[in-house]
């Protein structure tokens, strides 16, 4: 199921480069192209390949909230203390149901591998979500990441590695992840230059 989602999206990602949708030019400038929404549509269409419904912007309730004061003590001064829900850019369906979920990380969040008490400013990043998910939701089956690793940001959190070492970051979290679910991800360091793993 999870290897045709990822071709599903291959597919996808090739018919809009040969439509001159998307081009390595697009990935330099991401924000104006947006690059988010077109890798979003591609996860959607690709759930077909798995003979599953992607659903986007979907809201995941969390049988067990995320305690944001454990997560960083320097989120104490949030008025709400748990997240109850996660909003993910695709819930994979089977038969009305959830059984997977699909992210998209941009450069902008190149730093989203780390947890949030490792970075220079607070914020619940994918690592304390996906890591949460995976101990904790148990509907959720499998996980598809897709990765932008063509750039690094403005952040000054996330100039503080190489576009290498960020990678390196993104594969650990993802070892982390797969003792608890099946996970997929495809790493686009170009389009013309994509890892998949496993």
């Amino acid at each position: 199921m999870v290897k045709n989602i990822v071709m599903g999206f291959l597919k996808c990602l090739d018919e809009l480069k040969n439509e001159n949708l998307l081009s390595d030019n697009s990935l330099r400038k991401y924000p104006d192209y947006s690059v988010h929404s077109y890798f979003q549509y591609c996860l959607i269409i690709s759930a077909h390949h798995g003979g599953l419904r992607g659903i986007p912007e979907y809201k995941l309730r969390l049988s067990k909230p995320i305690d944001k004061y454990l997560i960083d003590s320097r989120l104490k001064n949030r008025k709400i203390k748990y997240m109850r829900s996660i909003k993910v850019d695709v819930g994979f369906l089977k038969e009305g149901k959830l059984v997977g979920i699909g992210e998209i990380y941009t450069p902008d969040e190149i730093h989203g591998c780390l947890p949030s008490k490792e970075l220079e400013k607070p914020w619940i990043t994918p690592y304390d979500k996906l890591v949460h998910i995976a101990k904790y939701e148990d509907n959720v089956k499998f996980i598809v990441l897709v990765v932008g690793l063509w750039t690094l940001p403005l952040w000054r959190d996330a100039k503080k590695k190489t576009l290498q070492e960020w990678y390196e970051c993104w594969k650990r979290l993802v070892e982390l992840i797969l003792s608890k679910k099946e996970v997929a991800v495809m790493y686009i360091k170009g389009l013309g230059k994509i890892e998949i793993t496993p």
